[in-house]
Formats: C-alpha cells, sequence, structure tokens
C-alpha cells in the first residue's frame, strides 16, 4: 500500500507506468532547454524557463502552471518534514495562502518527504504537490502545481517536464574541447534495433541489446580508437544477478560461491565502490597488464539523486549503492589511466537480491583521458531509445529500463561534472547557484592569489603548497603543525 501511494502521489518520480506512454506522446514538439547556469530540461511550447537565487522556475505564459527545483543548504539542520511544515509561511511568493493537506516521510530515504498543498493563485483555488529531500546538509525542493481543477489533466505534462530535468557542466570561460574535431556517426542496436547512439567516425564499435532471458536485457557499447589508445566501456552481459543467502539457504547448502540458476549467484551484498575493487581487475586484466586502482570511493551525492529519481517507482526496499574508481594499467609498454563507475541496486524485500547497474568508464593514454570522457558523456546524452522497439516491449521491466537511462545520462553528467567541470563562471549571481547546486565554496590563497573550489560545510580552509590539497576544518587550527598550511579565504 505504501508503495502505491507513493507511486501515484510522487513528484517526478511520481510517473506510474500507466503514465509512460501519455508523457512520451506530449513530449512531441517540446522545446529543449540547455542552460547556461548547468541544467537542462524539456518543456511544452511557449513555457519559459526563470532561475534567480533561489529556484529554477519552468511556467506557462500565465503562470497558472509551473514547475519548482530548488537547491539548498540546510543550515538549520531541520527535517525534511519540519521544513515542509513552513511551506505556508515561507513560500508565500510562488504558493500564497497555503495549507499542507497531507505529508508522508518516505521510509525507505534518509530524510525525504512528500506533501500534497492547497493554494490560492490569482484567486483561483491551486494545487501542488512537493518534495523535500534532505542529505547531510545538502538539501532539495521539487513541486508541481496547477489549478485545482487542472491539476490532474496537467499532472502527466507537469511530471514530464520534471523528469527530463538533469545537472549538466555549466557553460565555462572559453576551453578548447577534446571532440572539437571529432565527426559523428549514429550506430544502430544490431541485434534488436533497440536503439541508437552516436559515436565518433572511424572508431570501432561492439555491441547491442543483450537479452539474458525474456524480459532482462543489457545494452553493451564498446568503443575503440583506431590507434587503440583510447578504450570507452558500457555496460556488461557476463555478470551475473546475485542473492545473498540468508541462515536457512546456508543451513540447507546454499553457500556464498554457489550458483542459484544459470543467472543468479550466491554473494554477499556489496556497494558500488567495494565491487569496482574486484571488478576493475578482473575485467581489465584479461587485456591488459599491470592493472592497479589508484583511488576508489563511493558515491553518496549520486545516490541521492538516483534514489530520489528512481525509488518512489521501483520500490521502497530497492536502494542504489554507487561508487567510482581511477585506476591505471599498461597496454603494450604504453601507460595507460581509467576510470570506472558502477552501482549496486539491492532489494531487501523478502529475501536480499542485488545486481550492478550503470557500469560504465574508460581507460585511454594520458592525452586522450579527456577525449574519452567527453566521448562517453556525448553517448550517453545522443543515447536513443527506438519508439517501435519500446512498444513491442510494453511491459512494467522495459518501462523501468527507459527511465533508467534518462536516469543515466544525469548521473553522468554528474560525474562529469565532478571531475572536468572547475573552472569559475564569469556571472557571480549564476556562480552561486552552481555552487549551492554542487555543495562547493569558491576559497582564494591570499598569498598566491590563486582560486580553487572547495567542499561545502567547512569553517575554515587550509591549502598544503607541497602536495596541492586543500583541507576544511571546523576550527582556527591548522591541520597539523608539522606541515605547512596556507590559510585560505571564501569569498
Amino acid at each position: 500500500m505504501r508503495i502505491a501511494i507513493w507511486l501515484i502521489a510522487g513528484v517526478g518520480f511520481w510517473c506510474s507506468c500507466s503514465w509512460m506512454v501519455s508523457v512520451a506522446n506530449q513530449q512531441v514538439g517540446w522545446v529543449q532547454h540547455e542552460n547556461p547556469s548547468g541544467f537542462v530540461l524539456r518543456h511544452p511550447p511557449g513555457w519559459k524557463v526563470e532561475l534567480d537565487e533561489q529556484w529554477i522556475l519552468i511556467h506557462n505564459a500565465d503562470r497558472s502552471e509551473f514547475v519548482v527545483v530548488q537547491p539548498f543548504i540546510n543550515r538549520t539542520k531541520l527535517t525534511s518534514g519540519q521544513l515542509l511544515q513552513q511551506l505556508p509561511a515561507r513560500g508565500t511568493k510562488l504558493f500564497p495562502g497555503a495549507t499542507v493537506v497531507r505529508a508522508e516521510r518516505n521510509p525507505a530515504a534518509p530524510d525525504q518527504t512528500l506533501a500534497s498543498v492547497k493554494f490560492v493563485r490569482n484567486g483561483q483555488p491551486a494545487q501542488a504537490a512537493v518534495l523535500c529531500s534532505i542529505y547531510g546538509m545538502a538539501g532539495m525542493f521539487y513541486a508541481i502545481a496547477a489549478p485545482a481543477d487542472r491539476y490532474e489533466k496537467e499532472k502527466p505534462s507537469l511530471i514530464g517536464i520534471l523528469t527530463s530535468f538533469r545537472f549538466a557542466p555549466p557553460q565555462q570561460a572559453p576551453q578548447a574541447s577534446a571532440v572539437a574535431g571529432i565527426r559523428w556517426v549514429s550506430f544502430r542496436d544490431p541485434n534488436e534495433g533497440a536503439f541508437t547512439v552516436e559515436v565518433p567516425q572511424g572508431w570501432t564499435v561492439n555491441g547491442g541489446i543483450v537479452r539474458r532471458t525474456t524480459t532482462e536485457t543489457r545494452t553493451i557499447i564498446n568503443v575503440t580508437s583506431p590507434e587503440q589508445d583510447c578504450v570507452i566501456l558500457n555496460g556488461d552481459a557476463e555478470i551475473p544477478t546475485y542473492w545473498e543467502p540468508d541462515r536457512m539457504m546456508q543451513s540447507g547448502g546454499w553457500v556464498v560461491g554457489r550458483w542459484y540458476n544459470q543467472n543468479t549467484l550466491l554473494a554477499n551484498r556489496m556497494t558500488g565502490a567495494q565491487y569496482l575493487q574486484s571488478y576493475i581487475p578482473d575485467r581489465f586484466g584479461k587485456f591488459f597488464t599491470d592493472v592497479q586502482i589508484r583511488e576508489v570511493k563511493d558515491r553518496p551525492d549520486i545516490d541521492q539523486v538516483m534514489n530520489a529519481r528512481l525509488g518512489p517507482i521501483m520500490g521502497a526496499s530497492i536502494r542504489y549503492h554507487f561508487g567510482d574508481a581511477k585506476f591505471t594499467a599498461r597496454n603494450q609498454g604504453k601507460q595507460m589511466e581509467g576510470y570506472f563507475s558502477g552501482a549496486s541496486l539491492i532489494s531487501a524485500a523478502g529475501i536480499t537480491t542485488w545486481s550492478m547497474q550503470y557500469l560504465n568508464g574508460y581507460l585511454a593514454v594520458p592525452e586522450k583521458l579527456r577525449l574519452a570522457g567527453e566521448v562517453l558523456a556525448h553517448m550517453y546524452r545522443t543515447f536513443q531509445v527506438d519508439q517501435t522497439w519500446f512498444a513491442n516491449n510494453m511491459k512494467a521491466s522495459m518501462q523501468v529500463a527507459e527511465i533508467q537511462r534518462k536516469a543515466g545520462a544525469e548521473m553522468q553528467d554528474i560525474l562529469m561534472d565532478s571531475y572536468w567541470a572547475r573552472q569559475r563562471s564569469a556571472d557571480e549571481r549564476q556562480r552561486n547557484v552552481i555552487n549551492m547546486l554542487r555543495s562547493e565554496t569558491d576559497v582564494k590563497d591570499p598569498q598566491t592569489g590563486e582560486e580553487y573550489k572547495a567542499e561545502y560545510g567547512h569553517n575554515y580552509y587550509w591549502f598544503q603548497p607541497h602536495s596541492r590539497t586543500i583541507v576544511g576544518t571546523q576550527t582556527a587550527d591548522p591541520p597539523r603543525i608539522d606541515i605547512p598550511f596556507n590559510q585560505l579565504q571564501t569569498f
């Protein structure tokens, strides 16, 4: 019952399977909006997008229907439910005369609450659904709203706008693109015609849809440069689905390492980061030598976005755990550097099954590392599901796969932003908004005048000249007394 409530009332994420075709049909002829501040979305013709220091507002001509996305820093440390209860007093500009009719916390999320809101706009009764999600000090508000008598009718379109929203690298100061000279050609899935994607002309492309069962498909795309010094990988058809055995299963001989069936291996659950520690040496060690992981970490920032986007659709007991890793390898004497990411999708409903999703990355010589990242990002942005194939596979699992694909593009944008989009925006107002979106702050070394980006949330920041690392502290004491640190200034 609880899952059904979140499916029906959920925001953006409020998308039930029966609406997917309706939303897709309505999006024909919609306008793509690419904002220089760092986000992309689609909206109906005649709608406008406004950005100020508080929120991103997408509205129709008379502003009676609108969608809101608002990142914020939760300095008050209030819960999502407490913040939504303040909506009548603090949200008067968007929701005048607001009354929170119902608020329900999502038990599967760390701190996420959905509220149904009634308000009055231009003298007419209106209705809204507002979702507040908190992770640490970072918070997000999402909302859809329309006149009360049109709310149910317009809800699919409003959902379509919100589900098309994704963060993207902001438009930076002029910088040569690594893919500027590349000509792109369309690659069509040779197995079932399930998708098309743009790849560099002249590069070797292998892959397509791999159908492991009647309902389970995997998208495999492997791209290699003519010089064999840049490899892009997406997906893996060989890894199984996993099942964590409980005590009863183990007592019956079903232990870790045993195959339950031809597609399911008994294994203890892992996060994405934990899985990559063994997966990268196993996969790349087949073709390269001296494979060494240099850094591996969890990505709670992506967990928050993806679980908020997909959780209400797939169920409260299913959660993503993202991780990424940097590694090195050698190929015929050439030193190469790599990056790979992936997420474990864990279901704890009765029995614990889990699988690895969004496995993708690249390996390249150092001078082509940026090229590899930009090619992968371009492939995600140009990936399109074939509508005929989609219609022929119109089952719930296929609908979830399409939603996952859209979320994957957003996930790739976040990853690209984390590693490549580090330059300041020239516009001060846009700089502040971008910092809020990414939970970052600007710091400057008063001794050298150099400027850096640092993780938001610390009272003091320090720069170690030798290692060129930035450390944040809550007190005015340097991180260490035996190593010299320069105190940085925020601006």
